[in-house]
């Protein structure tokens, strides 16, 4: 058994434990950044797949209006200008 771990200190010490070391971080962060883009890849795909394509919305009938006498803008409903006190036509 003694003889066991004196090997093994020999195999540790010459280094190629420690390029295997490197060699499997490497490859862990190369799985990890191909998996995160096949994931990213999919995702998208199916967004394209599953949206709904959307309604177009009609535009908001105006709330305001101009005086043709002092161009203030005044509420449409208004039957007189609150600045110049001029009648509007309805």
């Amino acid at each position: 058994m003694k003889n066991f771990f004196n090997e093994f200190k020999k195999f540790i010490s010459r280094g190629n434990v420690i390029d295997l070391a490197v060699g499997v971080i490497i490859g862990s962060a190369f799985t990890a950044f191909v998996v995160f883009c096949m994931v990213k890849a999919i995702n998208t795909v199916q967004d394209k797949m599953t949206k709904k394509p959307e309604k177009e919305e009609t535009p908001a009938e105006p709330t305001k209006k101009t005086c043709p006498f002092c161009l203030s803008e005044i509420d449409i409903r208004a039957i007189r200008c609150p600045f110049c006190t001029s009648e509007l036509d309805k």
